[in-house]
Parts: C-alpha cells; sequence; structure tokens
C-alpha cells in the first residue's frame, strides 16, 4: 500500500491515547483513553476511518487509563486501569461490568483492583481467545512506563471473582535499541506490537528533514 499523510481523527484540548475500538450491533465504536478529564467516553463511527461523532460518557470522575472491553456469556467487561486512593495506574486492573457496551451504568467489581502489580497490572491491549482460553495482554512497568509486555491467561471472571496467572514475558531487550514495549493487539489473524526505540542522532536529523 502507498504511503500516506497521518490525518486526526479526533482531537481535544487534552490528551488521548488506547483508541480502543470494537463492533456492536453492525456499528463500530471507539473508547479513546482520557486521564486528564477523568472519563471513558464512546464514540461511533460515521465514516471509517475519518469521522467519528461522540455518543455519551461510560464512566464519570474516576482517573482511568486503557479502557478493554470484553463480551462473555452475553455479559460485557470493562478492564483498565485507574488511579484511586493510593493504587497508582501503572500497578493496577480495575474491572466493570454491564448488560450492553453502550450502558451507561458500570458496577464497579468488588474486588477492584483485581490486580496490583507494577509488574503485571496495566493493560496492554485486546483481551483474545486461543483454544477455549482467554488470555489478556498487560503492561511490566517496574523498570519503567510499558517496559515489557506479559500475556496473563485469564483462570476466572464472574460478579465475584477474578483470578489470572501469568503465561510468558517479553522485555525491551528482545532486539537492540528497544526502550519498551507497551502494547499487542492481535485481532482476527493480525497482531500488531508497538515499540518505543533509541535512534541515532544523525538518523534523528534525517527524519527532521
Amino acid at each position: 500500500q502507498p504511503e500516506t499523510a497521518a490525518i486526526p481523527v479526533l482531537q481535544e484540548p487534552y490528551h488521548l491515547s488506547y483508541p480502543f475500538l470494537f463492533e456492536h450491533e453492525g456499528t463500530l465504536y471507539m473508547i479513546p483513553e482520557k486521564t486528564e478529564v477523568k472519563r471513558v467516553d464512546l464514540y461511533r463511527c460515521i465514516e471509517f476511518p475519518h469521522r467519528w461523532e461522540f455518543v455519551h460518557t461510560l464512566i464519570d470522575g474516576i482517573k482511568i487509563a486503557d479502557s478493554t472491553l470484553l463480551e462473555q456469556d452475553g455479559k460485557w467487561w470493562l478492564l483498565c486501569a485507574a488511579k484511586q486512593g493510593r493504587t497508582r495506574i501503572n500497578e493496577s486492573l480495575f474491572v466493570f461490568s454491564a448488560d450492553s457496551p453502550l450502558s451507561q451504568h458500570w458496577q464497579a467489581h468488588p474486588q477492584n483492583p483485581v490486580v496490583r502489580d507494577l509488574s503485571a497490572g496495566r493493560p496492554a491491549g485486546r483481551i483474545f481467545s486461543l483454544n477455549g482460553q482467554l488470555y489478556r495482554p498487560s503492561q511490566d512497568c517496574v523498570r519503567r512506563y510499558g517496559y515489557g509486555l506479559n500475556i496473563n491467561q485469564i483462570k476466572q471472571l464472574s460478579h465475584q471473582n477474578y483470578q489470572e496467572s501469568r503465561c510468558c514475558h517479553v522485555d525491551s531487550a528482545w532486539q537492540t535499541g528497544i526502550r519498551a514495549n507497551h502494547h499487542l493487539d492481535w485481532h482476527q489473524g493480525l497482531m500488531v506490537m508497538d515499540a518505543q526505540r533509541l535512534i541515532s542522532r544523525s538518523l534523528a536529523g534525517e527524519i527532521k528533514s
């Protein structure tokens, strides 16, 4: 495919990231990260990929990052990192549930935060199913934000309990110059992973010019 210029699809006067996309009843939706304004907002696609419209706010008043949706057994689950009390975003996994991904009434899990671990809490991408098992990518933030990636098998997800176990870990040493890799998305047979790497001053000059 020929290269094209990047075009902003959503612009706000504050930081946006982690644009989680999902389809529901034939319509494509997006949940971007908005930790700065303490909201989880829902957008509907009008014309892919450039036109989106605001639908409504799903969760308000909580500093939430990396919202990741999962439909399981007729229920919708929202897994995310959050800043609440002494729990920090980089170490946490919170769970909320609702009957619909469009709901404005999400119930907090009684065990929240269900994970509190700098090495494995914060989400790192879409939850996927393999051989009938659910797997959750998470970030290892011990050395720095997004330093490494984990794949965790979800052992139990219910209104009363959440359990997972780590299956594998990838740190930034897998390739020379990589400083961090904090997101993995495997969907419909395609896997995408982002990474932060160091580049030389000469190469940086070439890119700027």
